[in-house]
C-alpha cells in the first residue's frame, strides 16, 4: 500500500495583500494560509490583534479547528494517488461523496493479468497457519491459508482468461470483452485511485475510516493518509493522534 501526494492548494501571491504580516517562511503550508485567509475574511480581523492567533498555525488551530468552523477548511485540498489496495477497499472510500473526487483503474481498458493480488491486513499473519476443514486430496496434508487464496485467484484469473477468449472467439473483443469478463474479479484484486478531498472532508474520513470500527485495510491507508496530511498541513490536521488499541493502531481526535 502506498499514498503519494500529488498536488495541493497553491496560493497565489495577491493574497498577502489581505495579509499585511506576510507569509512566514518555513512554518506554515498555502493551504493552511488560505484557510486563515478565508476565516480572517468573514471577520475582517486582518490585525492579528490578540496575541494567542498572530501565527497562521496558532489561528488555524485555535479560531478555526478549535471553534469547530468547518466550512473555510473547504476552499484547501490535497489530492493522492493511492496505489497496492483492493477493490473492497475502494467500493468503502468513495461513499465518501460531500467534498470529494475519484479517478480509479477501469477494469474496461486494464486486464487483471497486469494487477496484483492485494491480501487483507487481518488475513496477512495467518498465511502459513492451516486452514480449519481443508486438506489437499492426495496428500491429505492441511492446506495454508496461502496456498487457498493463491489457488483461489488463479481459479479467477483461469476463468477470467478463458471468459475473455470465449468472449473473442465471438467476436466480442478489447474493453466489451473485458468489462463481461471482469465480472467473475475477486474484491482482493489490486486497484489504484486518484482521491482529491478538501481540507474538511479530509478531516471527516480520517475520524471515519481511523476508526476502531473501521476495516483494517481501510484503517491501515488512513493512517498513511493522516501522515501525509499532517506533514502537508500541521495546523489542521495536528490534533489528531494515533493511539495503540486491541485492535492496532487508530486514530483519535
Amino acid at each position: 500500500m502506498k499514498v503519494t501526494l500529488v498536488a495541493a492548494t497553491q496560493v497565489r501571491a495577491p493574497i498577502y495583500d489581505f495579509l499585511p504580516w506576510g507569509e512566514e517562511a518555513g512554518v506554515s503550508r498555502d493551504g493552511e494560509y488560505l484557510v486563515e485567509f478565508a476565516g480572517r475574511a468573514c471577520y475582517q480581523a486582518w490585525g492579528r490583534k490578540n496575541p494567542e492567533t498572530r501565527k497562521t498555525r496558532d489561528y488555524v488551530r485555535k479560531n478555526i479547528i478549535g471553534k469547530d468552523h468547518g466550512s473555510v477548511l473547504e476552499h484547501a485540498s490535497a489530492t493522492f494517488y493511492i496505489e497496492g489496495v483492493s477493490r473492497s477497499l475502494t467500493h468503502e472510500m468513495i461513499r465518501h461523496r460531500a467534498g470529494t473526487a475519484y479517478s480509479e483503474l477501469s477494469q474496461r481498458y486494464v486486464d487483471l493479468a497486469d494487477v496484483e493480488l492485494v491480501v487483507h491486513p487481518t488475513v496477512q499473519p495467518l498465511l502459513h497457519e492451516p486452514v480449519v476443514g481443508a486438506r489437499d486430496p492426495e496428500t491429505k496434508e492441511p492446506i495454508t491459508v496461502e496456498r487457498l487464496i493463491l489457488q483461489s485467484y488463479e481459479d479467477v484469473a483461469f476463468a477470467y482468461d478463458r471468459l475473455s477468449a470465449t468472449l473473442e472467439a465471438h467476436g466480442i473483443t478489447g474493453k466489451r470483452a473485458r468489462e463481461a469478463a471482469r465480472e467473475v474479479a475477486q474484491s482482493m484484486t489490486e486497484t489504484k485511485l486518484v482521491m482529491t478531498a478538501n481540507y474538511r472532508a479530509w478531516r471527516h474520513i480520517l475520524r471515519m475510516r481511523g476508526s476502531e470500527h473501521a476495516d483494517a485495510q481501510i484503517r491501515a491507508l488512513a493512517l498513511l493518509l493522516l501522515e501525509a496530511l499532517y506533514d502537508e498541513a500541521p495546523s489542521v490536521f495536528g490534533d489528531y493522534s494515533v493511539v495503540n488499541t486491541q485492535y492496532g493502531q487508530v486514530i483519535e481526535a
